[in-house]
């Protein structure tokens, strides 16, 4: 079956038959629902949906996500009751689709609830705090390879600002996907032991939402510019985008 044939598609989904354009497995709690035989889509277009009903099948979430294009994958979390824990992951085939379904399914009724959508951080990156400022980016690469390895593509390092408490400095470990990064985490979070110090271990948050929070949270702002008024808007501006995945 071809990609494009959606009429198709969406009457294999009304059926309850599925299994002829998705592979169906069990992965680590999870029961996942990838489209076959095509390339993953490009990173943003995975949705979080979150306020299902426990007893909701694939099927169920297939026919909802659908409305708003066609799906590739679906990860519906699961717990050992057989019943799911009342989210799942829904990754579209284009981002246009996406933001369609943040859109107009948020706060849609499916079975009684009313659902939750928002856009899922795809996060591949990982925060070190607390690098002694003696070793430098090579040496972190050299040994965060022998540890967390699997899917590091760089290393990004860079000076605490005088805002940020502690001593030492701090580097992102940015990983091929998401996956990858996760798998990392397992492994050194909440903190590693690494030249003599103690080092703690996160995901990495945006440093234009670390900055946007600072000044709506600062008690006593700088008189505002212009020049920095127009800076704030704009850091505003990026942080909704990709916050909400609004058509900006």
């Amino acid at each position: 079956m071809s990609l494009f044939d959606l009429n198709a598609h969406r009457m294999i989904c009304s059926k309850g038959d599925f299994t002829k354009v998705y592979l169906v497995e069990q992965v680590n709690g999870q029961l996942i629902a990838t489209f076959k035989h095509v390339r993953p889509p490009r990173r943003g277009t995975e949705v979080f949906i979150k306020k299902l009903p426990r007893d909701v099948l694939l099927q169920d979430i297939v026919e909802f996500a659908v409305r708003c294009g066609d799906v590739y994958r679906i990860r519906l979390l699961m717990d050992f009751s057989g019943y799911n824990r009342g989210y799942c992951f829904v990754t579209y085939f284009n981002v246009t689709s996406a933001r369609k379904a943040i859109l107009t399914l948020n706060g849609e009724n499916m079975k009684g609830n009313h659902v939750l959508v928002k856009l899922s951080f795809d996060n591949n990156k990982l925060e070190m705090r607390g690098i002694p400022p003696d070793v430098d980016r090579a040496q972190i690469f050299e040994k965060m390879s022998e540890i967390v390895g699997n899917g590091l593509k760089a290393i990004i390092t860079f000076k605490k600002s005088s805002k940020e408490r502690g001593s030492g400095n701090n580097c992102v470990l940015k990983y091929d996907t998401h996956r990858h990064a996760l798998e990392a985490r397992k492994q050194i979070w909440p903190r590693i032991k690494l030249w003599k110090k103690t080092i703690e271990v996160d995901w990495a948050v945006p440093r234009e939402i670390i900055q946007l929070r600072w000044f709506w949270n600062n008690p006593n702002p700088p008189k505002p510019t212009v020049a920095h008024v127009v800076a704030t808007v704009a850091t505003s501006i990026r942080c909704l985008y990709k916050i909400f995945a609004s058509s900006i």
